[in-house]
């Protein structure tokens, strides 16, 4: 990213801005900040991007809509000439002169339409919901109303300090020209004591029903791994050292440290490399952060 050069001229106690001038290769943005977040991706390392700001041909630009009402959906990308039909409210594009509009400069924003809606099903007894893509935070209970691609959360209720709950989508379908019955399930991510969701369409039943099943089960014990010449680990409880290959009960905190001190991009279990990289990782352990198959966690970095 490169900025813009400004003549300025002083005189008597103000200033004007009298022309912009750019480098022949910049490629000018121009996008509406307040509903358009654009973040520049460039070695592992992130930018956040207003317009006028300028990127170079190639450059990796993630681009999120906010601001949008919570039952609205990008429906269309527009940047520059090109349109592209939107799969979620983010987008990642590599920049190409090839788009750039009649004014030579890469303009980006989008289309909503109207979000479909549906209804939560979940055991409001074991668990704690809440819509966090409202302008203020909704209380969810069985049943309530959502939208897709609402963000949203789950924390546990009145389960025994021994036990944890495993939380996971369920849809049943019945192909009537098959004949086949199909049980459809995937885990939901567990960040902390939290589950999150973001509504999919393709999660709902016939009846616009999005059913969240969760199983509570005694909590075990997970093996962890990691390379202790580059990662030091402390229990967040005892304030202990860990070593690699300890098995850790669910529910601990741990703290993970780079010995070189310097910042990398953490990866653990299922979670792949974390940005923008940061010196410490901490984590809850869950089983629900083990791969598929997997029978242990395994901390790396990368920088």
């Amino acid at each position: 990213m490169k900025s813009f050069k400004k003549i300025i001229l002083i005189s008597l106690g103000f200033f004007m801005i009298v022309g912009i001038s750019f480098a022949e290769d910049d490629i000018v943005l121009d996008f509406d900040g307040t509903k358009v977040l654009c973040t520049l991706t460039k070695n592992d390392k992130f930018a956040t991007l207003k317009s006028y700001d300028t990127v170079s041909e190639g450059e990796e630009l993630d681009i999120k809509a906010q601001n949008i009402p919570y039952n609205k959906a990008v429906s269309e990308w527009i940047i520059g000439n090109k349109k592209i039909k939107a799969n979620g409210n983010s987008y990642t594009y590599y920049v190409s002169k090839k788009d750039l509009n009649a004014s030579k400069k890469l303009k980006i924003s989008y289309k909503t339409r109207k979000a479909k809606k549906f209804k939560i099903i979940f055991d409001d007894r074991k668990l704690k919901g809440k819509n966090n893509s409202k302008a203020y935070t909704e209380s969810l209970k069985n049943k309530t109303e959502i939208y897709e691609r609402n963000s949203l959360s789950f924390s546990p209720k009145n389960i025994s300090p021994n036990n944890t709950l495993t939380c996971m989508i369920s849809k049943k379908t019945y192909d009537k020209i098959k004949n086949i019955k199909t049980h459809m399930k995937h885990k939901l991510d567990k960040m902390d004591d939290k589950f999150l969701y973001t509504v999919r369409t393709e999660d709902a039943n016939s009846n616009n029903e999005i059913k969240l099943i969760c199983t509570e089960r005694k909590k075990e014990k997970i093996k962890i791994s990691f390379d202790e010449s580059k990662i030091k680990c402390m229990s967040k409880e005892t304030n202990k050292a860990i070593k690699s290959g300890s098995k850790v009960l669910e529910g601990v905190e741990l703290s993970f440290t780079s010995i070189s001190n310097k910042a990398v991009l953490w990866a653990y279990g299922n979670i792949s490399y974390i940005r923008p990289s940061r010196k410490k990782l901490s984590f809850k352990i869950h089983k629900s952060r083990l791969p598929h198959d997997a029978e242990e966690i395994v901390i790396k970095y990368k920088q």
